[in-house]
C-alpha cells in the first residue's frame, strides 16, 4: 500500500512539474524556504499542543494493547474477536493522525481571514471521533471475552474511558453539534 502511494505522489510530482513548466511558474529557492519554514513551525505547534500529545500517548497505549492481544490470540482467535481485532488495527493510528490534523488546520484557520476559512479542523477531528466510537466500541467488546488474560483486561477496561474522555475533548473543542433534527 505505501508503495503505491509513494508511486501515486511520484506521478502527481512529474505532472505538476510538467505543468508549472508550461505555464511558466516558477518557485524560487527562498519561496520554498519560506513555506517549508512555515510547515515546520505548523507542525511544530500542533505537536507541542495538549490534545495531540494526549492523542499520542493514546495511541501509543492502544498499540501496545493490539499487540498484547494479538501474541495473545496468536494460536486461536475467538470468532466474536475477529471484527473488533480488525477494527483495532485499522484505526489505532488513524484517530492520532486526524487529531493532530486537526490541530494543525486550526493554527491554519486561526491565521486565514475568516472568508478564507476551511472547515479542515473540524472535519478531520469528526473523523478522529468517528474512528474513536469505533475503538471504544471493539475494546468494549473485547473487554467481554471471558477467554481474555486478565491483565490485558484490566488494560483494555483501563482505557476505553480515556478514550471517551479523548471524544468529550474534541466534540467541545471543535464545537461538533449532534442535535437530532426533529
Amino acid at each position: 500500500m505505501f508503495l503505491s502511494i509513494k508511486e501515486s505522489f511520484e506521478e502527481i510530482r512529474i505532472m505538476l512539474e510538467r505543468d508549472m513548466k508550461r505555464l511558466r511558474i516558477t518557485i524560487s529557492e527562498e519561496e520554498s524556504k519560506k513555506f517549508e519554514d512555515e510547515e515546520e513551525r505548523k507542525d511544530l505547534l500542533a505537536n507541542n499542543d495538549k490534545l495531540t500529545q494526549i492523542a499520542r500517548k493514546l495511541c501509543f497505549s492502544l498499540v501496545k494493547i493490539a499487540e498484547d492481544l494479538h501474541y495473545y490470540f496468536a494460536e486461536n482467535t475467538p470468532k466474536e474477536l475477529e471484527e473488533p481485532l480488525t477494527i483495532l488495527r485499522y484505526y489505532m493510528h488513524f484517530f492520532y493522525v486526524k487529531v493532530q490534523r486537526a490541530v494543525s488546520s486550526e493554527f491554519e484557520d486561526r491565521e486565514m481571514e475568516k472568508e478564507y476559512s476551511t472547515i479542515d479542523a473540524k472535519n478531520s477531528a469528526f473523523l478522529s471521533y468517528v474512528s474513536t466510537v469505533k475503538i471504544i466500541n471493539a475494546l468494549k467488546i473485547i473487554s467481554q471475552n471471558k477467554k481474555m488474560n486478565s491483565g490485558i483486561n484490566q488494560k483494555v477496561k483501563k482505557i476505553i474511558p480515556l478514550f471517551e474522555d479523548l471524544n468529550m475533548v474534541l466534540e467541545n473543542r471543535f464545537d461538533f453539534d449532534f442535535k437530532s433534527e426533529s
